[in-house]
C-alpha cells in the first residue's frame, strides 16, 4: 500500500511538469480578483499590448531542464498569474541551462534547473 502511494505520489509530480512558480507583488496594497489561467494573454513585448494596463507582479518560474520545457514554463507562469489577479503576462526571459551544464548534471547526478521571469499585467477594460 505504501508502495503504491509513492508511486501515485511520483506520477502526480512527474505530470504537474514540476515547474514551481512564485510571485513578487509589485503594489502589495492592491488586490485583484483571480481569474482562470484561459483568460490569461501572452505578449511577447510590452509593444504589442494595445490596451492600458498596469503591472501587477514579477513571476518567476523554474524547473528541472530535463522533465520541463518552454510551453510548461509558460503554463505555470500563466496559471500563478491568474491567480494574483493578472489577466495578462508579457515574457522577459527564459534561462537555458548550457549544453555543457546538462551534461555535467548527467554525469554528477544533479538537477539542472531552466528559469523564467514574466511580468504579470492587469489588462484595463
Amino acid at each position: 500500500m505504501k508502495k503504491l502511494f509513492y508511486s501515485v505520489l511520483l506520477l502526480i509530480f512527474i505530470a504537474s511538469g514540476c515547474v514551481a512558480t512564485q510571485a513578487t507583488m509589485l503594489r502589495p496594497s492592491a488586490h485583484y480578483g483571480p481569474v482562470t489561467p484561459a483568460q490569461v494573454q501572452v505578449f511577447l513585448r510590452e509593444d504589442d499590448i494595445k490596451t492600458p494596463y498596469e503591472k501587477v507582479a514579477i513571476i518567476y518560474a523554474q524547473g528541472e531542464a530535463t522533465m520541463t520545457d518552454e510551453v510548461q514554463m509558460i503554463a505555470a507562469a500563466k496559471e500563478k498569474a491568474a491567480q494574483v489577479g493578472a489577466n495578462g503576462i508579457v515574457l522577459s526571459k527564459i534561462d537555458e541551462p548550457s549544453a555543457g551544464a546538462k551534461v555535467a548534471g548527467l554525469i554528477f547526478g544533479v538537477a539542472v534547473m531552466r528559469r523564467g521571469e514574466v511580468i504579470g499585467i492587469r489588462l484595463k477594460e
